[in-house]
C-alpha cells in the first residue's frame, strides 16, 4: 500500500508538469521561431524590414496588453475557465488566418486580436499555473522547457514545410499543436490564489525603483528581440540557405535549453550580479559576432552564444526584480515591460535596417540596449544588498 501510494503520489506531481510542458509548446510560437517566419514572410509576400518588424511587433504587443488585462482579470474569474476561452480563441484566430492569407493587412489584424487574448493570455497564464505545482521551479522549468522544444523543432522543421505548403503549414500546425492540449487540462494546477489574499495591502513601490526594473526588462527585451526577430535575414544577407539557417537556429536553441539548466545550478552557489555579467557580457560578444558574420561557421557561433546568454541572463535578472521588492508588484508589472520591448524592438529595428541599407547600426543598437539592461540589473543586485544589510540582526 506504501508503494502504491508513493506511485500515485508521483503520477499526481508530474501530470500537472506535464500539462505545463504542453502549455509552453503552442502559444509563443511566432516568438521562438521568429527567424523562419521572418524569411517566409520575406520570400512568399515579399514583406519588407518595416512590414516585418511592425508583424512581430503586433505580435509582441499581445504580452503588454495581456499582462495589463491579466493584473484584473485573473484574479476574480477561474483560472481554467481564462484557459478554455483563450484557447479557443487561439484555435479560432489561426484558422482564420489560413483562410485571409493572401490579404496581408487582414493576416495582421486576425494575429493581432488572437494574440491578445489567445496566445498571450495562455503564456500569462501558463506562468500562473506554474508558480501553483507542489515544487514551483520544476513548474517554471517545464513550461520553459515546453517552449525551447517547440522552438528547436519549429526552427529545423519549418523550412522544409515553408517549402512544400508556404507560411499556412506554420499556422495549421500551431491549430493541431493546441488541439493536442485539450486532454491534458483537467491536470493544470487550477488553484487561484485565495480570496484572503486580497486583504493583504501592497506597500507602493518607489517610483525610481519603478523605472529600474521595468527600464531594465524593456531594454532587454529590445535587444533580445530586434536580433532573434532579423538573426535570420542577417544569414540571408551573406548567402546562407534557409536550411542551413534554420539547424544553426535550432542548435542554438538546445543550447538555451542548456543555458537554462546552467544558470539554474550555479543560481545560490554564485553571487546574481556574477551571473548577470556572464549572460549580459556573452550577449554583447554575439551581438558583436553577427556584426561581422562572413561564414556559416561564425553565424552559428553567434546564433548559438546569442541563445546562450538569453537564457541564462533572464533567471537571475528576475530574481532580482523579484527580491528588489517584497509586495511583488515590481514583478508583477514586469510583463508589461516584456511587452514594450517585444513591439518597439523589431518596428525600430526593421527601421533603423532600412534607413542604413544593412545590419550593423540594427546590431550596435541592440547591444546598447543589452549593455543598459546589463547596468539595470546590476543596479538592482546593489539595491538588494542594501536592503538586506539594512534589515537589522534578530
Amino acid at each position: 500500500q506504501n508503494t502504491e501510494s508513493v506511485m500515485q503520489g508521483d503520477t499526481t506531481d508530474w501530470l500537472p508538469l506535464i500539462a505545463l510542458f504542453m502549455v509552453g509548446i503552442f502559444p509563443n510560437g511566432v516568438l521562438l521561431c521568429a527567424p523562419a517566419l521572418g524569411n517566409q514572410l520575406v520570400n512568399e509576400f515579399a514583406f519588407t524590414p518595416e512590414q516585418l518588424g511592425n508583424f512581430f511587433s503586433l505580435e509582441f504587443c499581445g504580452f503588454a496588453v495581456a499582462g495589463i488585462l491579466g493584473t484584473y482579470v485573473m484574479p476574480r474569474v477561474n483560472w481554467v475557465k481564462l484557459f478554455n476561452f483563450a484557447l479557443f480563441v487561439f484555435v479560432a484566430g489561426y484558422l482564420a488566418s489560413i483562410f485571409v492569407l493572401p490579404d496581408v493587412k487582414g493576416l495582421m489584424a486576425v494575429q493581432g486580436v488572437t494574440t491578445i487574448f489567445g496566445g498571450c493570455s495562455i503564456s500569462l497564464l501558463g506562468l500562473s499555473f506554474s508558480g501553483r505545482v507542489s515544487r514551483p521551479a520544476r513548474g517554471y522549468a517545464m513550461f520553459i522547457l515546453g517552449q525551447l522544444a517547440s522552438g528547436t523543432v519549429g526552427l529545423l522543421v519549418l523550412p522544409m514545410l515553408f517549402q512544400a505548403y508556404g507560411l499556412k503549414a506554420f499556422f495549421v500546425a500551431e491549430v493541431l499543436l493546441a488541439l493536442s492540449m485539450l486532454p491534458f487540462i483537467k491536470w493544470l494546477p487550477a488553484t487561484p490564489p485565495s480570496a484572503s489574499a486580497g486583504k493583504t495591502v501592497q506597500a507602493k513601490v518607489p517610483f525610481h525603483l519603478l523605472l529600474l526594473g521595468l527600464g531594465t526588462v524593456t531594454a532587454f527585451y529590445f535587444g533580445l528581440a530586434s536580433v532573434w526577430t532579423f538573426v535570420g535575414q542577417i544569414g540571408t544577407s551573406i548567402h546562407l540557405t534557409d536550411a542551413s539557417i534554420g539547424t544553426a537556429l535550432a542548435i542554438s536553441t538546445v543550447a538555451g535549453m542548456i543555458g537554462s539548466v546552467v544558470v539554474g545550478v550555479l543560481s545560490g552557489r554564485a553571487q546574481a550580479a556574477l551571473l548577470i555579467s556572464a549572460g549580459m557580457g556573452a550577449m554583447l560578444l554575439s551581438c558583436f559576432g553577427l556584426v561581422d558574420v562572413r561564414s556559416l561557421a561564425l553565424f552559428t557561433l553567434s546564433a548559438i552564444l546569442f541563445k546562450f546568454a538569453w537564457t541564462f541572463a533572464l533567471p537571475p535578472m528576475l530574481e532580482a526584480i523579484a527580491q528588489a521588492d517584497d509586495s511583488s508588484r515590481l514583478l508583477a508589472f514586469s510583463s508589461s515591460g516584456i511587452g514594450v520591448g517585444l513591439m518597439v524592438g523589431p518596428a525600430i529595428a526593421g527601421w533603423i535596417i532600412s534607413i542604413s541599407k544593412g545590419y550593423t547600426a540594427m546590431l550596435l543598437v541592440s547591444a546598447l540596449m543589452c549593455l543598459l539592461a546589463w547596468l539595470g540589473c546590476l543596479a538592482l543586485v546593489r539595491v538588494n544588498r542594501r536592503t538586506t544589510k539594512a534589515v537589522p540582526a534578530r
